[in-house]
């Protein structure tokens, strides 16, 4: 985990990578972002754009597809993992959201299958979606189903909140072993500061980084029903939506 050249760091939306991989985003070879406009804020797309292009990584990569608008579409007190992510309310069935989250699936599939190859690291979400982000969720899904064909080594966040506590405790972690990196401070808020500079940081103002990052190697499995805990091996956050 020392050496990180050839890592690569796989994120559903801007500022993703700041906010939940900070330990790693200075070391990793090539940071991806999945998504860039969304329709139900006009102009996010460009003033993203716009952040994307002062930000100081080695290699970036946007693949700019848009938001399918998921977020808090899905039933987290009773959630139900899909091949796409997340299934959605019917409420959202019943609108062009479930088909626009599983297009942008099959959409992510193809297009990072040419940013990964085996041997090397990836870096990505957890399949609960850190503070509940369904996303993030269908991010992790993505690449896990690209690690059983491709054969590189994934490592998975350990961000969790209350919102996205059940999906979590549902995941077997408890046995497996935590990687603990330190967080460059005053590089990660150098990098804030791009994002709320160009009004699409999407998180809380006062957003406090913890002094390390915690990451589980992946693929992240379920776990039996007697098996079911949060453990000790995620890190808490308070969800700002």
């Amino acid at each position: 985990m020392s050496m990180l050249e050839d890592a690569v760091l796989v994120v559903a939306h801007p500022d993703d990578e700041v906010l939940w991989f900070g330990s790693v985003l200075r070391q990793v070879g090539k940071v991806v972002i999945a998504f860039r406009d969304y329709a139900g804020v006009p102009g996010l797309g460009e003033r993203r754009a716009a952040a994307m292009a002062e930000l100081p990584y080695a290699d970036l990569a946007c693949l700019g597809i848009s938001e399918a608008g998921s977020l808090k579409r899905a039933d987290w007190d009773h959630p139900t993992p899909t091949a796409f992510g997340l299934a959605l309310e019917e409420r959202a069935e019943r609108s062009e959201a479930r088909l626009r989250y599983e297009g942008n699936f099959a959409t992510l599939h193809k297009a990072l299958a040419r940013e990964l190859r085996a041997g090397i690291d990836v870096f990505t979400h957890n399949p609960w979606g850190e503070y509940g982000h369904e996303d993030h969720v269908q991010v992790y899904r993505v690449v896990e189903s690209l690690q059983e064909t491709i054969g590189f080594r994934l490592w998975t966040s350990t961000y969790c909140s209350d919102r996205s506590a059940t999906l979590a405790a549902r995941y077997r972690v408890a046995d497996l072993s935590r990687k603990r990196l330190p967080i460059d401070q005053a590089y990660v808020q150098s990098i804030a500061a791009i994002y709320q500079r160009h009004d699409c940081w999407t998180w809380t103002a006062d957003w406090v980084w913890p002094d390390e990052d915690w990451f589980l190697p992946g693929p992240l499995h379920l776990a039996e029903a007697d098996e079911r805990s949060l453990g000790d091996r995620l890190c808490f956050v308070a969800s700002a939506f």
